[in-house]
């Protein structure tokens, strides 16, 4: 094995798709310069010395290309039943779990004893395992012998018809044993792994003149090449796994590569929720809040499932009956993207164009699918075409993915299938799947063709879902005494019952009786209130469990930037969920309005941070707005103390602005939506609140002093915000640090940002910012669109160069928000303006000069035809 060369691609540069070879079957030579041993035999030999210096618990494995040596010499392998059953389940639509649920509102229980493998999950692959078990037992039967005799002959008998010449049975098994331990060897080691550049790419103008290679150049490439190296470790764990499918550890990490790949698709994909949205919310609207139906609980449950079945009706989640070629086939390059349509296609077609019979109706809807994205690719819309197919891609790998992360969840619960060294993988199989499930969640996003945004229906089932895993974990964690740090996970909990009070706020409060009606009735209840009382109380357990943790076993608390706070990040979010429930009860119509109001001090009265005893000395009877206030400024003390106490901690920011933006209106709702974010709080109580000033518009104008410290300079990234993960980082930090999470991050802020400044009237630091955003760089999704609208190629123009009309992306998105501002602000300066004196008439024309500015931003001539696609916004 030491005549063994490194692996040398030499289709890595090519149009053509990457080879679907497996380690199972034939490598292909041309990949490869080594000296193949000359016989099966010496093949076998030759795998015995590299197992003798590479033992199975040394600390270093065998080198990969002296294997696939080995496997070069060997002979073809025949499929058996027990690898296609595995490969049919794992890639047929037939089995898919999204296709099979149709309840979009149920979850299934994560007990032991009741979890079960999926539908069309092959189980008798398992029960041959048994046999076969059982027949080297001492106990064994004289039919589980034949039966296992039986499975052995057919096994052997097709790899015995593969070899060139005949040999004996135990020249087969030998060849069958090398082989399997090849497999074994090389589904073993480290999942490749990308380093990320957080989600920004590198300028690429006049790269040809200069002579330089930018990032950009290179960016599709090495994404692809790291596509290839995801699916070379799948397809070596799932051979391993037709020779053991009840290996719970492989069917893990086969999920976690398909996994890796659905993320670097999403950091990349323009999905709809990336796209300019409705006006910020950040700032208090200058109206009363219009009244929006409400429905009793199992109405609204089902209402919500109706929507989503209608929106549904019309989209394709999965196109074609194997899924195999969304992960053989890299989707960051377009010549590989259009290998894979003519894959697909031909899974769905017969030669002769017509359908191939299963479900008619299904394939009608495939057919149209299809041909709506073909037809984007042949009129040139390489975008849409990219994005359309980016969707099904992800929904694909999604797709599998569950499969084997289910897979493995049912094999680790099992005892007969585990060993004593590994109780942790019960543990984390559930917690990953649950991450899997919130990641899916925090997308906001169901994809397939046409991508388009979750229905709440299904929001709630990803929240209901990841929960039940969450505490799957903890049960696994706290039954087998694992030293794992179940804060994390009652944290996460937190965060899934508050997205699953999220989807019931349009339920209706039940209707009391008149001698029962007035303050201080809490004996009923919405669920609304249950979940968000359930998340608290989770916060609470998170915290607790984490004072524990560092007091039993000195787990250090973690004090730095990103998304690595420790226990700021559960204090945090608990008097932010406080917050935010406040927030929603005063949004509500005046009728609704007190109840409202009530609830939500039901919901914050026993989590106080300043006082913990307040909550006990709550009283019913007492003034709503003095609660509210009392609540309220309980909750900025928490955020100030937490900005204090770190420097770098971005999130109490944000929220501490948010609360004094809504000061007035949490005063008094009568008055505060006349005045809006402008209004004024008497000094009687704002005394009481944390850096709230006094006089005319002193609540938004004490915002922009406290967002301002997250842009007090310029940076790359726009915005204090950074990426820092701890060695060992919890569910939480996997989700924050994703490309597409950092970036929604940061234009969460941005937007607020520009928000405040135009309550605040400060058109000059929106035009500095501006240029702060000109300066900074390109963002994947932004860099995929452009580079699609040029056939895959680098863009040839800076960003700030591009039009504003049409685009995708963070910078995209601020440029036009922040062009539309200052527009907004210029035409109030021009209404205001009275008078024809010459200052007057100066001041119009500077007005005018600095309006030509803005249309010149927009980097759209007057004859674009992009301009009868724009629609005149709400506010502008």
């Amino acid at each position: 094995f030491t005549l063994t060369s490194q692996n040398n691609p030499g289709a890595s540069n090519t149009d053509l798709a990457f080879p679907t070879f497996s380690t199972l079957t034939q490598i292909d030579s041309s990949w490869f310069t080594f000296y193949p041993p000359e016989s099966t035999s010496k093949a076998a030999q030759l795998y015995r010395c590299i197992r003798r210096a590479y033992p199975t618990n040394g600390r270093r494995s065998p080198p990969k290309s002296a294997l696939e040596c080995v496997a070069a010499a060997l002979p073809a392998a025949e499929e058996t039943e027990k690898s296609k059953a595995i490969r049919n389940f794992v890639f047929s639509r037939l089995s898919s779990p999204t296709l099979c649920n149709k309840d979009v509102d149920s979850v299934s229980s994560k007990d032991p004893d009741s979890v079960k493998l999926l539908p069309h999950f092959p189980n008798w692959v398992l029960s041959e395992e048994d046999v076969a078990t059982r027949n080297t037992s001492e106990n064994s039967t004289a039919a589980a012998a034949a039966a296992a005799a039986a499975v052995a002959s057919t096994n052997m008998a097709a790899e015995k018809d593969a070899l060139p010449v005949p040999v004996k049975i135990d020249a087969v098994h030998e060849i069958r044993l090398v082989r399997k331990g090849i497999c074994e060897q090389l589904a073993q080691g480290a999942l490749p792994r990308m380093g990320g550049s957080g989600g920004l790419t590198t300028e690429t103008a006049g790269k040809e003149k200069n002579g330089h290679i930018s990032n950009e150049a290179t960016e599709r490439e090495a994404t692809a090449e790291y596509e290839k190296e995801l699916y070379e470790k799948f397809s070596a764990i799932l051979d391993y796994l037709c020779y053991e499918p009840t290996d719970a550890d492989s069917w893990y990490r086969a999920g976690l590569c398909l996994s890796f790949k659905a993320d670097i698709i999403c950091d990349r994909l323009a999905t709809p929720r990336g796209k300019e949205k409705n006006n910020a919310i950040i700032c208090l609207p200058n109206s009363e809040p219009k009244a929006k139906e409400s429905f009793p609980l199992l109405d609204l449950r089902a209402k919500q499932i109706q929507e989503h079945k209608a929106i549904n009706a019309g989209c394709v989640a999965l196109l074609g009956d194997d899924l195999s070629p969304y992960i053989s086939h890299p989707w960051s390059t377009l010549a590989s993207l259009r290998s894979c349509s003519v894959k697909v296609k031909s899974f769905c077609w017969r030669p002769d164009g017509e359908a191939i019979d299963t479900e008619t109706a299904t394939r009608s809807k495939d057919k149209i699918a299809f041909d709506e994205i073909e037809a984007m690719y042949n009129q040139g819309d390489f975008v849409g075409w990219e994005i359309a197919w980016g969707g099904l891609f992800v929904s694909a790998v999604t797709d599998m993915l569950k499969k084997c992360f289910t897979t493995a969840h049912y094999l680790s619960v099992q005892e007969k299938y585990l060993s004593d060294d590994t109780d942790e993988l019960c543990y984390e199989v559930a917690e990953t799947f649950a991450t899997s499930y919130y990641a899916e969640l925090m997308g906001g996003v169901s994809y397939g063709y046409p991508m388009q945004a979750m229905t709440e229906s299904q929001r709630r089932n990803l929240a209901e879902e990841s929960k039940a895993y969450f505490h799957a974990a903890i049960d696994f964690a706290v039954t087998r005494k694992l030293e794992e740090n179940i804060h994390d996970l009652y944290f996460m909990i937190g965060k899934c019952e508050e997205k699953i009070a999220k989807t019931l706020v349009r339920e209706k409060f039940p209707q009391l009786p008149e001698d029962r009606a007035g303050v201080g009735t809490e004996a009923v209840s919405r669920e609304y209130e249950a979940a968000l009382r359930r998340a608290l109380q989770s916060y609470a357990t998170a915290h607790r469990e984490m004072k524990k943790a560092e007091h039993e076993r000195g787990l250090p608390d973690v004090q730095q930037g990103g998304s690595s706070h420790g226990i700021a990040e559960i204090v945090y979010r608990q008097h932010a969920c406080r917050m935010k429930a406040l927030f929603v009860a005063v949004q509500h119509p005046k009728e609704t309005r007190d109840a409202a109001e009530r609830e939500a001090l039901r919901i914050t009265r026993d989590h106080w941070y300043s006082n913990p005893s307040a909550g006990a000395a709550y009283d019913p009877q007492k003034d709503v707005r003095d609660s509210v206030w009392e609540v309220l400024a309980d909750c900025v003390s928490a955020m100030v103390k937490l900005r204090h106490d770190n420097h770098f901690f971005h999130r109490s920011v944000y929220r501490h602005a948010m609360a004094l933006l809504w000061a007035p209106v949490l005063c008094d709702p009568l008055t505060g939506y006349t005045q809006g974010s402008l209004g004024n709080v008497p000094a009687t109580k704002s005394c009481h609140l944390r850096g709230l000033n006094t006089g005319e518009g002193a609540c938004a104008k004490s915002a922009a002093a406290v967002i301002s410290a997250l842009f007090d300079k310029k940076r790359p990234q726009l915005c204090a915000v950074w990426v820092a993960t701890t060695a060992n980082p919890s569910s939480f930090e996997v989700l924050n640090d994703a490309v597409r999470k950092y970036d929604a991050l940061r234009f969460k802020y941005v937007d607020a940002y520009i928000d405040i400044m135009r309550v605040c009237r400060r058109r000059d630091v929106l035009k500095t910012f501006l240029g702060w955003v000109d300066a900074s760089q390109r963002d994947l999704p932004a860099f995929y669109d452009t580079s699609a609208a040029v056939a895959g190629a680098a863009p040839d123009t800076l960003h700030s160069k591009e039009s504003l009309l049409r685009g995708s992306g963070l910078l995209w998105t601020t440029k036009r928000r922040a062009n539309r501002a200052i527009a907004e602000l210029l035409h109030r300066e021009l209404i205001e303006l009275e008078g024809t004196h010459n200052d007057s008439v100066t001041k119009r024309i500077d007005i005018f000069k600095e309006a030509y500015s803005c249309f010149l931003r927009l980097n759209s001539p007057v004859d674009d035809k992009a301009w009868k696609s724009q629609k005149v916004e709400e506010g502008a």
